[in-house]
């Protein structure tokens, strides 16, 4: 009973091991591959929603689906 145990639980460690090097494997090709662009000169930006009230659904349900989507939509005009 006892050295099937240790049987078991070093063909886990092992079953664990190669997992672990396959993991490292793939994160270094991930690292090692080719994005198409330099990333030097990209800009990131955040963007912040204002909060949106939430309807009932009483009054979901009384408001027609067209006027729902126009009364939640706020677009700003923006020139570049």
């Amino acid at each position: 009973m006892r050295a099937g145990l240790v049987v078991a639980q070093v063909a886990l460690s092992m079953v664990l091991l190669l997992g672990a090097g396959l993991l490292m494997r793939t994160f270094v090709n991930l690292v090692r591959t080719d994005l198409g662009l330099d990333p030097k000169n990209v800009l990131v930006a955040g963007i912040a929603f204002a909060p949106q009230e939430q309807l009932s659904p009483e009054s979901q349900l009384a408001t027609p689906p067209a006027n729902r989507k126009a009364s939640r939509m706020r677009v700003a005009i923006a020139n570049l």
